[in-house]
């Protein structure tokens, strides 16, 4: 998980998770949490949002999209097929999320044709921007004041008193861990489809039998779902869950949830509920009686103070908890609760901070974003409303969150496993098989690549002293420097701004050296006094191929060879001469740069 920086550092300021998208009712589920995602929705014409091939679907989404695309747990089917453009990530999660998404897609087209007759100098900017606005305000209202009431099972939610702008709208983390699980229970094992003459039909199941109803846990990241090919079809799945009554809160959850819940790439099943309290110890939510106290709960003291029916459950989580009260995790405390107390008051505080805090709630006179005729509009706006805009048919009852007896089209009877498809079985992708031999000479490779690259740098190495010693023969065929009649060649440097010139170095006898230029003339001579030391210094960089040779009362004498052995030869050759001539030779080592600024040289000797 990510975390936000600079949180989790201490005990006043636990770590705090990055959203990922926005906590706000802000229709970010269907225009996209961006500017660059609400524009890739958009078709840029008449202010609609851009449809597909199929008429009232959105358009098919692209692999580079930011829609997630996993793989169907119960046909390990992927890629794009059937996978449709939706501000929401996880639009495509189930069938019954996606078939909800669709109705906002649809209501969103729905209220730009008004506009589009009621303003026809608009451009598409703003028959878009005044649709987006409209459909926004009109989501708030129903999740607010109609979803909201039916799932806390009371309408006395506090009245909306303006805009406040110190209330924290952030997403709390007992919210973000128990609202899944709260809700969770609440979700049936399979959803009828029905049509507008009240008729119950059959659905195809990923076997290709017929079902009484959609199993949940085989229409996960659907592709190409045989029973939702049409317009009509979506039309009849949302009808069939207007009629049907969903599972009570309670502690029980379906095993579509609890152990066929889509999973990861190499396990394609999971368990919703065991990942979700995995989470919250992630998140690190605090205890049961600790988020009782946050919300001004009695704390229990004893585990009938939970729940006094299910004592069988009671003692078996009172044995995992070392029979201690205080150490019951908030998500199966809140799932235990008799009367739902917790989850209730966590989700009204959180939904009522989203309300308070939002300077661009549709209630919000000053942010002028709506009329007062048009807010009474808005509030006289309901889910039945909104359906009966976009679909086929008007045959639904008023209060589509809370089907009542005397409403239409009665479920045949509360959803439960009969008749129902088997669960499609987990699924394990073994990364190895039929990748034995590859791995085994992918490993082997590996092991051998020390011992190819020490063979391949020992080639490498016996070639280029081959050639080195090659280039060594063309340049000096001997070892020695070049020694004759003439004397020992070099070239003598003469200053920085002057060439240097070809010389033969010439040992004579009665302590004499001669030096001769390229036509063998005589251009100088030293002679050496009686124990006279010669003091000679000799490079220790740049191929340790130059020598000086200081000179008392002349111009020093500066010689640089082609190769160091030749340096070597001649200091020995003059050694052994000065030696016999009973003379000392004193040797020094400096940088040749040093060397050179250290000589004296024929024109600096002239300004002396």
């Amino acid at each position: 998980m990510s975390w936000a920086a600079g949180t989790g550092r201490s005990p006043n300021n636990p770590r705090e998770m990055i959203n990922g998208v926005t906590g706000w009712l802000d229709g970010s589920a269907i225009y996209g949490s961006s500017h660059v995602w609400s524009d890739s929705l958009r078709s840029f014409s008449q202010g609609k949002l851009l449809s597909g091939k199929k008429e009232g679907f959105p358009k098919q989404t692209e692999a580079n999209s930011l829609m997630w695309k996993a793989l169907d747990p119960a046909t390990g089917k992927g890629g794009t097929e059937g996978i449709f453009d939706f501000g929401n990530a996880k639009a495509n999660e189930n069938v019954f999320l996606q078939a909800m998404s669709v109705v906002w897609f649809r209501y969103h087209n729905h209220w730009a044709e008004q506009l589009a007759k009621q303003n026809t100098n608009w451009s598409d900017e703003d028959l878009f921007q005044h649709a987006r606005k409209r459909v926004i305000a009109t989501y708030q209202n129903i999740v607010f004041y109609q979803w909201l009431p039916s799932v806390l099972g009371n309408t006395s939610i506090k009245n909306y008193e303006g805009y406040k702008q110190h209330v924290d709208s952030r997403i709390s983390t007992e919210f973000l861990v128990a609202s899944a699980l709260f809700l969770g229970t609440k979700v049936p094992s399979g959803v009828y489809m029905r049509n507008s003459v009240c008729f119950f039909q059959n659905v195809t199941d990923v076997n290709g039998e017929p079902s009484p109803a959609l199993r949940l846990c085989n229409n996960y990241w659907s592709r190409q779902n045989p029973n939702l090919q049409t317009s009509e079809d979506v039309d009849n799945l949302l009808l069939g869950m207007s009629s049907q009554i969903t599972k009570k809160e309670d502690n029980f959850v379906v095993e579509d949830l609890r152990d066929y819940w889509y999973g990861t790439v190499r396990y394609s099943r999971m368990d919703f509920v065991a990942s979700w309290i995995q989470r919250g110890r992630d998140i690190g939510v605090s205890t049961y009686n600790k988020v009782r106290e946050f919300f001004n709960l009695q704390p229990a003291k004893n585990w009938t103070d939970i729940n006094q029916k299910n004592k069988t459950i009671l003692e078996s989580t009172a044995d995992l908890y070392g029979d201690s009260v205080e150490s019951l995790e908030l998500l199966l405390g809140g799932m235990l609760e008799e009367d739902e107390a917790l989850f209730r008051a966590i989700l009204e505080d959180q939904f009522v901070r989203l309300r308070d805090g939002d300077r661009f709630w549709f209630e919000n006179r000053k942010n002028g974003l709506f009329t007062a005729e048009e807010i009474a509009a808005i509030k006289n706006t309901t889910l039945h409303d909104v359906l009966a805009a976009v679909m086929y048919t008007k045959n639904i009852q008023a209060d589509v969150f809370m089907w009542k007896n005397g409403d239409p089209c009665p479920q045949p009877r509360q959803m439960d496993l009969q008749g129902l498809p088997s669960c499609k079985q987990m699924t394990v992708i073994n990364y190895f098989k039929g990748s034995a031999a590859g791995f085994g000479i992918l490993i082997a490779a590996l092991c051998c690549l020390p011992l190819v690259s020490l063979f391949i740098a020992w080639i490498v190495a016996f070639f280029r002293r081959r050639s080195f010693r090659k280039l060594q023969k063309k340049q000096n065929p001997t070892s020695h420097p070049d020694v004759s009649a003439e004397g020992t060649q070099a070239l003598e440097w003469h200053g920085f701004k002057i060439d240097s010139s070809l010389v033969y170095i010439q040992l004579k006898e009665n302590k004499v050296i001669k030096v001769l230029d390229g036509k063998l003339a005589v251009v100088r001579s030293i002679t050496l006094r009686s124990e006279q030391k010669v003091e000679t210094i000799i490079s220790n960089n740049r191929g340790n191929r130059t020598i000086l040779l200081k000179i008392p009362k002349e111009y020093d004498l500066v010689l640089q060879f082609k190769m160091e052995a030749e340096c070597r030869d001649f200091l020995g050759h003059l050694k052994t001469y000065l030696e016999g001539n009973e003379l000392t030779l004193q040797v020094s080592m400096m940088r040749e740069q040093q060397l050179l600024k250290k000589a004296v040289t024929k024109e600096q000797r002239k300004e002396i």
